[in-house]
């Protein structure tokens, strides 16, 4: 990322990005640790004069014939590229998710440090459509998911689109003040660590018990190792959300 030289562009930036529901520095990736078993497809498509690039990650035994669960993977902040979502889906997603046999779906956010927005929900639903239209989708089946400033998003999208998503699993963020009260119909699997030096893992819990007590379907699962930056440590964490995701899609 650019360094800022200006103390004041700092601290602007810093408030900036905390407002957002993302940190001022992006998360580490870890690196891969096996090739990918998952065909992978950049596209884009354009909505309104804006441009949403993402990948697709089709699994090896993806099948026309047979309705296929979906994960829509949000990304965290950082100096986005054109296709920044594809990383985040090979390093992170697939290793934790892949015994799902989803389509798994990583847009790259098009207005850089933010998933929570008009524009944002405008795009990424479009493309989410299509991605139905084309593939063989169980729209019973579709789950939201993101890390730091995608969990936030993916408190956004479970807020303003409980029609569509089944689950979301949020990893390391929170949702804006204002969504909260919107949190009503998606389940939630709440991914935090105790050490996060970004979202103090005390306001996930009381935001936790705050959803529990309203009868929400709410589970949160503490991270005792890894801090907010280190994404390799929630890899597990998110793959012991699967038994979850499959009870959730039973009911």
């Amino acid at each position: 990322m650019k360094i800022l030289n200006n103390p004041k562009l700092i601290l602007f930036s810093f408030v900036l990005f905390s407002i957002m529901g993302c940190s001022s520095d992006e998360p580490t990736p870890p690196p891969p640790t096996t090739k990918s078993s998952y065909k992978q497809i950049d596209a884009e498509i354009l909505v309104d004069g804006t441009l949403l690039y993402y990948t697709i990650s089709l699994p090896k035994e993806y099948s026309s014939k047979n309705p296929t669960p979906l994960v829509l993977a949000l990304h965290y902040a950082g100096e986005v590229t054109p296709y920044y979502g594809k990383e985040f889906l090979t390093v992170f997603i697939e290793p934790a998710l892949g015994e799902l046999d989803a389509v798994m779906v990583a847009p790259t956010s098009p207005i850089q440090i933010s998933w929570t927005s008009p524009i944002c929900e405008k795009t990424v639903m479009a493309m989410l459509n299509k991605i139905i239209t084309e593939y063989n989708i169980d729209a019973k089946r579709i789950v939201v998911t993101g890390y730091s400033m995608g969990a936030a998003g993916t408190y956004y999208f479970a807020a303003k689109q409980p029609d569509v998503f089944s689950a979301a699993i949020p990893v390391s963020g929170m949702p804006q003040q204002d969504i909260i009260a919107n949190l009503k119909d998606v389940p939630l699997y709440i991914i935090h660590s105790r050490i996060d030096q970004i979202f103090p893992f005390g306001e996930v819990e009381q935001l936790v018990y705050t959803l529990q007590s309203e009868g929400k379907t709410v589970e949160l699962k503490a991270v005792d190792w890894s801090s907010h930056y280190d994404i390799a440590g929630f890899i597990t964490p998110l793959s012991e959300s699967i038994p979850w995701i499959k009870g959730i899609w039973e009911k």
